[in-house]
């Protein structure tokens, strides 16, 4: 009768891991944590329990988020893009290079054997020059993934209906029910092997609508059998930069 004026969520702060938001809604008894270095730290507490049944949880299991924390953070630079005057993004035919420019303003110049310069003044935030990064992989990889994917489709004789080029921070591509194909602008930023993999993954998708056992097995076989191999390399990528 009054539930609509419970509230369902509230933060709080700890002198040690910082600001976490404590949620009224779980089911059950059951109270569930968390713990995400972009999303945040949050504790779902069942919906008629008191906040401080959440804080009362933190405050006991302070060290272990403290440790996920750690590890998410090592993990984070483990696979981050540097972007800094002088450093370099191998790119597929390519490489992106980063150094100041004395005018307001970024300037992206191409030159000979792929390689395209982004000039910025020291006082640029990431953010344009992040979007710098997209605009070139972006034209990249509409010149290079339709005809890649048109390749392998060709040669393994699958038939899929349209490709579709996003930039996705969660996954590398999918295959939709309807057999379009969608591919992230950041399998430009991918070894030539393991983007074919990827490629191939998702051609396989069209027959195989689950990762079976039989799923695998063909991947396997198109990638002259070094799926696992493939999958290790890929692992040392994130689609997000």
């Amino acid at each position: 009768m009054l539930s609509f004026l419970i509230k369902t969520e509230k933060r709080l702060s700890h002198p040690e891991i910082g600001e976490y938001t404590v949620v009224r809604g779980g089911r059950g008894s059951s109270v569930r944590l968390s713990v995400h270095i972009k999303r945040g730290i949050r504790v779902k507490i069942p919906y008629q329990s008191p906040f401080s049944e959440g804080e009362r949880f933190v405050n006991s299991r302070v060290e272990w988020i403290k440790g996920a924390l750690e590890r998410q953070m090592k993990k984070a630079e483990r696979y981050k893009v540097h972007m800094n005057p002088g450093d370099e993004i191998p790119i597929i035919g390519g490489t992106i290079r980063f150094g100041h420019g004395q005018s307001t303003g970024i300037k992206i110049t191409a030159g000979s054997c792929g390689i395209y310069t982004i000039l910025y003044p020291p006082d640029s935030g990431v953010e344009p020059v992040k979007a710098a990064v997209i605009k070139i992989l972006r034209k990249r990889a509409k010149e290079y993934l339709p005809q890649r994917l048109e390749y392998f489709a060709g040669k393994h004789g699958f038939k899929f209906e349209r490709v579709f080029l996003k930039n996705n921070t969660s996954n590398w591509g999918s295959c939709s029910s309807k057999s379009n194909i969608n591919l992230n602008i950041h399998l430009m930023r991918l070894p030539q092997q393991v983007c074919d993999y990827i490629i191939i993954h998702e051609l396989c998708h069209l027959k195989y609508r689950n990762h079976g056992v039989k799923f695998h097995e063909m991947v396997n076989l198109l990638c002259g059998g070094k799926e696992k191999e493939l999958t290790r390399e890929l692992r040392k990528y994130n689609p997000e930069i």
